[in-house]
């Protein structure tokens, strides 16, 4: 909802905008955008974004977060940087009432971006969020200043972040990646405490070098002191060869801390590899199977209507499913295997279409199958979209 303000040498002054029932989130920093004339966005843009913000209102302080726009579809992921839960969001964010003329999708991410990566430095016009909406269900909420023919509107993005269900694997991963920073801080310091302390110990040496040289030299002329001498000389060797030991110890940490390092390495490239494997579809249908099963929906490339999975996992699925019905009490339900996921009543109309949308985060085993059940007629195309989310 935009609200004008006026813009004049003064600083704008910004009404308040609607917000739910819970408490106002902190003012954290501000963007000046200005608007063009309608909304795109295509499968080919591909942009990401990460780092680190920081949001007072939430339930703790800092947050990783990942911005990126897979086919065309903005994606937000949050982890809680000490407790690794993790969230994450795949709905529409933009409606008639927050719409950016002209903007793409790619304009939409640089500009949650720069918000989110200055949220801990700037107190400005433009809000960030991030709280508890209902049962295990966040909202973040990010809040944009317009420039709108020399007048300020704000212009507010609500996403539900729903939580995700983590395996050990996935929590361990995340701390081996902070723990490899740490001990990589550690040995940037440790490599430059032990050099120079070899540094030292060798000029030491070379010092006790020169004391024997001159001692030496001294001998020829000083053969009443020679015993006294051959004293100090047994004295600067065993020095010598102390700190020389002391140099090999110093040598042998390195390397055992180099050790250590490579180990870590490759346990998380271990790691990386074993999330590695990603499944995506985008799939379309105007008909249902021909025959007596003709209550299931025919996706491209599956004529009998069920999609098989190979690789196990965490997956998001997305239906919309275009239709007219005469019938009633006709529900269309999203399947996996003869367990129905989540299903929703037709609306009956014989002279009008009707649209229906389905969406589940499961959990899929190989040679599942996903289907989707729809007793009345198809009108035009219906979609389904399907994510490997991880292990």
């Amino acid at each position: 909802m935009c609200v004008p303000t006026k813009s004049s040498g003064d600083p704008p002054v910004e009404s308040a905008t609607n917000t739910s029932a819970s408490t106002p989130p902190q003012q954290v920093t501000s963007q000046t955008l200005t608007p063009h004339s309608e909304v795109e966005s295509t499968a080919d843009e591909f942009l990401e974004f990460e780092g680190i913000t920081v949001m007072d209102s939430a339930p703790t302080c800092r947050y990783r977060y990942r911005l990126t726009i897979p086919s065309g579809q903005l994606r937000i992921w949050l982890e809680d940087v000490d407790s690794k839960k993790q969230w994450l969001n795949l709905e529409n964010y933009v409606d008639l009432t927050n719409v950016l003329p002209n903007a793409k999708a790619t304009d939409y991410v640089n500009i949650f971006h720069k918000l989110m990566n200055t949220a801990g430095d700037l107190v400005d016009s433009s809000l960030v969020s991030f709280e508890r909406h209902k049962g295990q269900m966040f909202q973040l909420q990010l809040t944009v200043k317009v420039n709108v023919m020399q007048q300020y509107c704000l212009e507010t993005y609500k996403f539900e972040m729903e939580p995700i269900s983590l395996e050990r694997i996935d929590v361990l991963e995340s701390r081996m990646r902070d723990l490899e920073k740490e001990v990589r801080d550690l040995r940037l310091h440790g490599d430059t405490t032990h050099i120079s302390d070899i540094n030292s110990l060798g000029e030491t040496a070379v010092k006790n070098e020169r004391t024997i040289q001159k001692l030496g030299g001294d001998v020829a002329g000083l053969g009443a002191t020679l015993g006294n001498l051959n004293g100090v000389v047994t004295s600067q060797t065993s020095s010598i060869e102390k700190l020389t030991g002391d140099a090999n110890k110093l040598r042998q940490d390195l390397n055992g801390n180099d050790a250590e390092i490579r180990g870590l390495s490759r346990k998380v490239q271990e790691l990386k590899l074993a999330q590695e494997t990603t499944v995506s579809l985008d799939l379309h249908a105007t008909a249902k199977v021909a025959g007596p099963s003709g209550g299931w929906i025919h996706w491209e490339g599956y004529p009998k209507g069920f999609i098989r999975i190979d690789t196990s996992g965490m997956f998001y699925v997305a239906v919309t499913v275009n239709y007219m019905s005469a019938k009633h009490n006709a529900a269309i339900s999203l399947m996996k295997g003869a367990d129905c996921l989540e299903s929703a009543a037709c609306v009956v109309g014989d002279r009008y279409s009707s649209s229906v949308s389905l969406s589940r985060i499961i959990r899929v085993e190989a040679n599942d199958t996903i289907a989707v059940h729809c007793p009345v007629d198809l009108v035009g195309k219906s979609h389904l979209a399907l994510f490997r989310l991880g292990n």
